[in-house]
């Protein structure tokens, strides 16, 4: 039995909970100790199907689900969160050349356009966050079940991911095979 599959949206989404505000403060109510919330990246949404009647393109999807992100990210904020990390973002399919040409075909883009819109919604997520807020981005290859996602090097995109996102941390899985 394989990864479920990739969540169609068929009509525009929005948000009707944040189960991470409760879950925040049901904990602030528990103890005082620090509290950390994790929620995918933005750049995520970019691998996810989307329905053309929802959204005129995958760009409207990508920016809505930015928003909707940064909403139940301040809320979970307000409710005492202190550390927020974005996971499973875009960028190690971008240094993975099966799944970096899989993405180029499938948007219609080149590998440093989509790593420049990828770069700029996850930036986007982090406005607002009070700079006392601890950011991260955990930079994974998707190990589910040990199956791997993505492979490769982050090389190709290194330099521009550790330079142009403003998260606070960056959790790295490396990848040394030779």
């Amino acid at each position: 039995m394989g990864p479920p599959p990739d969540p169609l949206a068929t009509e525009r989404l929005r948000i009707v909970d944040n189960p991470m505000a409760r879950e925040i403060a049901f904990l602030r109510a528990c103890t005082d100790w620090p509290a950390k919330v994790a929620i995918p990246a933005v750049s995520n949404f970019y691998m996810l199907q989307y329905q053309t009647d929802a959204y005129p393109s995958r760009e409207e999807y990508v920016a809505h689900m930015g928003e909707m992100t940064r909403h139940l990210v301040l809320g979970a904020i307000g409710a005492g969160a202190g550390y927020i990390q974005f996971d499973l973002p875009l960028y190690p399919a971008l240094a993975d050349p099966e799944k970096r040409a899989d993405l180029e075909r499938e948007l219609g883009m080149d590998a440093e356009t989509i790593l420049s819109r990828a770069i700029a919604v996850d930036n986007a997520a982090l406005e607002g966050i009070p700079p006392e807020v601890t950011t991260a981005v955990h930079i994974c290859r998707g190990n589910y079940r040990s199956r791997w996602w993505a492979r490769g090097s982050l090389g190709p995109v290194a330099e521009r991911m550790f330079n142009e996102l403003r998260f606070g941390r960056f959790l790295v899985e490396w990848e040394d095979t030779d």
